[in-house]
């Protein structure tokens, strides 16, 4: 019996140790977690090039000519790339089928997205159909999407 209880003792003892020497440790490790994107407004991208954020925006187009926009106007506004090729079809099933329905019908509608990714610019090469995009957005991941229609020009 008494052999026992020292052997319960020493495990005892020998668990304190080890937690102690572990939370000694704990001290000096690094975590290293994945950035939680920033949000920012659509408009200010140009301030937070290659960090990786969260935003909203309009794409819309006609024929070849595609690009993105502030759910506002932007002053200084200059046309974005929506570079989307890294979202894989099975995570957002239901941004690909507003996707074609936007193409099928560009006159009719726009696409409203909130999205994660990193915009980048390349003012000497362009992005887009003939270079007429001046930044791109590549695309992390798509949070929601929403089918709107245009509203009418006057």
């Amino acid at each position: 019996m008494f052999h026992i209880k020292f052997i319960a003792l020493g495990s005892l003892i020998f668990v304190c140790s080890h937690g102690n020497l572990d939370r000694a440790n704990q001290k000096t490790r690094t975590i290293v977690a994945r950035d939680e994107p920033r949000s920012i407004k659509f408009c200010d991208f140009p301030a937070n090039l290659g960090i990786r954020v969260k935003t909203e925006f309009v794409y819309s187009g006609i024929e070849e000519y595609w690009s993105l926009k502030g759910k506002t106007r932007c002053p200084n506004a200059i046309p974005v790339e929506f570079d989307y090729s890294k979202v894989a079809t099975i995570a957002a099933p239901r941004f690909f089928q507003k996707l074609d329905r936007l193409y099928d019908k560009y006159w009719k509608y726009h696409l409203v997205v909130e999205a994660i990714g990193v915009f980048e610019v390349d003012s000497i090469i362009g992005y887009g159909h003939l270079n007429t995009n001046k930044a791109v957005f590549k695309t992390e991941r798509i949070l929601s999407s929403t089918l709107s229609g245009r509203a009418r020009s006057k």
